[in-house]
C-alpha cells in the first residue's frame, strides 16, 4: 500500500496510519465476493521510507498491527520502539544512499518483544552498470528504484525466499512455536538470520 501515491517522501506514520485504518476498516467490502470475510492478523510495514512510516505509526500508537513486516526500512535510528513481533529483510551493503546501520538493523535493535532479522550478505559481480552488488536497497522493487540499480533483474529466487521467510513468520507467530529453527529457510539469497537476543 502506498500512503502518499506519487510522492517522494514517504516517511510520515499519520498518512501511513490514515490509509492502513481505512485499509483495516473496509478490506472486507473491498474484497466482498471472493470468500475473504475477515481478517484474523493484520501485519503491516513498508519497503524504504514507508518501512519507517510504518515502525513510527505503530509505534505512537496511530494503528494497531498484531506483527511487522518491513523490507529495509530507511532511518529507522530514529524511529520508536515496537513491541510486536517484527520481521526485517536488509542488507550487509550500503546502497541506494541507505545506510545499512540506520536501515533493517536499526529498525531490528528498535524492536522489543520476538524479533527476526534476514541479512542478506554483501555480494558483489560484474554487470552492465559496472562492478555493483548482487543485493541492495531496491532489490524489493519492480525494475529497481529510479537511480538506483544494478541494470540486472533481480533474481527470482530473491524473491521466493522472502516469501518463504513471511510464511515461516506469520506460522512462528500466529500458528507456531517461535524459535530460531522456526524461522529458518533454506535460502538460496546468502543471508545471515537474526532472532531476539542475537546481535548483528
Amino acid at each position: 500500500m502506498d500512503h502518499a501515491p506519487g510522492n517522494m517522501v514517504k516517511t510520515d506514520p499519520q498518512k501511513y496510519a490514515a490509509l492502513a485504518n481505512d485499509v483495516k476498516t473496509n478490506l472486507n467490502s473491498w474484497l466482498s465476493g471472493i470468500g475473504c470475510n475477515s481478517v484474523t492478523h493484520w501485519l503491516m510495514g513498508g519497503h524504504s521510507a514507508g518501512g519507517q512510516a510504518a515502525q513510527n505509526a505503530i509505534s505512537s500508537n496511530l494503528t494497531q498491527a498484531d506483527a511487522i513486516f518491513s523490507i529495509d526500512p530507511y532511518n529507522a535510528n530514529s524511529a520508536g520502539n515496537v513491541n510486536l513481533p517484527a520481521m526485517y529483510w536488509g542488507f550487509d551493503v550500503t546502497t541506494c544512499f541507505v545506510d545499512k546501520n540506520d536501515a533493517a538493523k536499526a529498525a531490528y535493535l528498535h524492536s522489543q518483544n520476538l524479533r527476526a532479522f534476514y541479512r542478506v550478505a554483501k555480494k558483489y559481480s560484474w554487470g552492465p552498470c559496472g562492478y555493483s552488488p548482487k543485493y541492495f536497497h531496491c532489490s524489493f522493487c519492480d525494475e529497481h528504484c529510479p537511480a538506483c540499480t544494478n541494470c540486472v533483474l533481480t533474481p527470482q529466487s530473491f524473491f521466493v525466499d522472502v516469501a518463504s521467510s513471511v510464511n515461516k513468520f506469520i506460522t512462528a507467530v500466529f500458528y507456531g512455536n517461535w524459535s530460531k529453527s522456526a524461522l529458518t529457510i533454506s535460502a538460496t539469497t546468502p543471508l545471515t538470520l537474526f532472532v531476539d537476543s542475537e546481535l548483528p
